[in-house]
């Protein structure tokens, strides 16, 4: 089964120290309302610690302090005073904040990292279930408290936690998430068959939760279900396969043809994942697969001449023609070469996928790692909407949410600390055909131009994904990165939709929601 690793407590607990300052909710540089004075001051404050001039910074701090007593400006004072080691100072200053705003979950959290930095663990667990009392909406006080217990090896006690969590906030994801790996961990599979099913409820394209549901179900005998629930996981993220295929779980499915099928080489045309009821096989370096499906999704016509063993496929003003055995091929009346010619297996045709695709005109890529092929038809881009670039890129600015996802806090994808995404996610069908109606180096100047806009939310990410979303599906993307020219990028495109995991993050609390949750 697939384990989450844990982050560090004392890594995590520092890192919160540094949120607490940069997320403060207030831009320090520049506040118009009544205390942009204080401001000022916090700003003048940041400049000394800079210098490592604390007793200046905390003279600039309590200033601001005296103007307006926001719960951020007390979590400076008390970080200052950290950074000199008085720990006694920032204790008080924290039970200060707590005194006036005891709802304020990061001042719990702050306290929490000095008696652990004391070795005061009674003290911290103690603070934490204060914090927890006091704001039990609060998610990070359950992780990190969770998450201790996970580094001292108390298991069940980071289970009653999460539980605990989840009982105040019955439809937190993460809390899901997190609880899901601790019960299979520890081997409680009917609870945690019931955490998993409760996870999909929430947000059905976690492809995790399919993977350890797939293992379970295997491991209690129930074929059926193990291989259903492995192919929604294998479909929402293809490279669950090598997960798959090492993993013991699967020891009573392995030698099955369903098994084989799932794990082995996969196609999608247009974002939509193919079924065969013959394999695809690698002959040579080369991808074969049944051509019927994969000609039907691209919109071409077959027919086939059995006096010959001859498959002529035919798409607007395109014909190809194949004969089996042969490495010769006819397009439009002109032979050319294959690499490997087609051949019949178990009464299927196979045909060598790059070479009838780039035929018609689609693009072709092989991921390795994953086996799987990513078929994408051409696309035409018609304007029939009546409206210019500007009114449409207007039209969509009033309607699409833009979500960012920085890889440094909890996320589904798998980002590394200076990855991230930029989702354009559209509301409504004439959304997505607004954008269609864009030329490829419109949709790319717009992808990347959200990507530059909105930097600042996953500031110091190297690289970002910038991707057009609807209904749960990815329609379009784009890797690009920071200030970087749109003349160089590359657009890929899935016509159908590529399944995609649609996630809201919310730094400030540690997590994470589905978008599309009711």
């Amino acid at each position: 089964m697939k384990k989450k690793s844990i982050i560090n407590i004392k890594v995590l607990l520092s890192f919160f120290i540094i949120l607490s300052i940069l997320c403060s909710g207030v831009p320090v540089w520049a506040d118009e309302s009544e205390d942009y004075t204080a401001s000022e001051y916090i700003l003048d404050a940041y400049m000394a610690i800079d210098e490592e001039n604390y007793d200046l910074a905390l003279d600039y701090c309590n200033k601001a302090i005296s103007i307006s007593p926001k719960p951020e400006y007390y979590t400076l004072k008390a970080s200052i005073y950290e950074y000199q080691d008085k720990y006694d100072e920032v204790l008080n200053v924290l039970d200060e904040l707590i005194s006036i705003s005891s709802d304020y979950g990061m001042a719990y959290i702050e306290k929490a990292n000095i008696y652990l930095k004391l070795k005061k663990t009674d003290e911290m667990l103690k603070c934490l279930d204060e914090g927890i009392a006091a704001n039990p909406n609060y998610i990070t006080l359950y992780l990190h408290k969770a998450q201790y217990f996970v580094e001292i090896k108390k298991n069940t006690d980071a289970v009653e936690c999460y539980k605990l969590g989840i009982k105040n906030n019955p439809n937190n994801l993460h809390l899901h998430v997190l609880l899901s790996y601790q019960l299979l961990g520890l081997g409680k599979d009917r609870e945690a068959f019931d955490c998993l099913n409760k996870i999909i409820e929430i947000n059905p394209n976690t492809d995790l939760a399919y993977y350890n549901l797939a293992c379970l179900y295997s491991k209690e005998g129930n074929v059926e279900k193990s291989l259903q629930n492995l192919k929604k996981a294998v479909h929402l993220s293809p490279n669950i396969k090598a997960l798959a295929l090492e993993d013991p779980d699967f020891d009573n499915v392995r030698a099955l043809d369903g098994f084989k099928a799932l794990t082995g080489v996969g196609v999608y045309v247009d974002g939509k994942a193919l079924e065969f009821d013959v394999p695809p096989t690698i002959e040579e370096g080369r991808v074969l697969l049944p051509l019927r499906v994969v000609f039907e999704t691209l919109g071409a016509s077959i027919e086939w001449i059995d006096s010959t063993k001859t498959v002529i496929a035919k798409k607007d003003d395109i014909t190809l023609s194949l004969q089996i055995g042969s490495n010769k091929a006819t397009l439009n009346g002109i032979e050319v070469s294959l690499d490997v010619p087609a051949k019949i297996v178990n009464g299927r045709t196979l045909v060598p996928v790059r070479f009838v695709s780039e035929s018609f005109k689609a693009d072709v890529k092989w991921n390795p790692d994953t086996k799987t092929v990513y078929v994408s038809s051409l696309e035409t881009n018609i304007n029939n909407t009546g409206l210019s670039e500007q009114a449409i890129v207007e039209k969509l600015d009033s309607s699409v949410d833009i979500l960012s996802i920085d890889g440094l806090f909890p996320q589904p994808y798998g980002l590394g600390p200076k990855d991230a995404m930029i989702l354009v996610v559209a509301k409504s069908e004439e959304d997505l055909n607004l954008f269609r109606a864009l030329s490829k180096k419109q949709k790319i100047e717009y992808l990347n131009n959200k990507v530059q806009e909105n930097y600042g939310s996953v500031l110091g990410c190297d690289t970002i994904e910038a991707s057009f979303i609807y209904d749960g599906k990815m329609y379009y993307s784009v890797i690009t990165a920071y200030e970087v020219n749109p003349e160089i990028l590359t657009l890929e495109s899935f016509k159908l939709g590529l399944p995609f995991n649609v996630i809201v993050q919310d730094e400030r609390n540690f997590t994470y929601r589905y978008y599309y949750e009711k």
